[in-house]
């Protein structure tokens, strides 16, 4: 899972779209989740959405 802030002018979305694509292309399971009106920072909504991401992986992994 990819995240990125729309108004990123340091770093724009678009090269992460074509990324994503390529990686789907070829058979990756990816998904890009895109912040609008974010720049070049982590939002919180963005770190809350990693967290629960992440909370989720351990909670699997410790099931295993």
């Amino acid at each position: 899972i990819a995240m990125h802030g729309v108004a990123d002018e340091v770093l724009p979305v678009g090269p992460t779209r074509d990324a994503v694509a390529t990686m789907k292309e070829r058979g990756f399971s990816v998904e890009l989740l895109e912040y609008a009106g974010v720049a070049h920072a982590v939002s919180g909504p963005m770190r809350e959405r990693l967290y629960t991401l992440i909370g989720k992986a351990l909670l699997a992994e410790a099931g295993k």
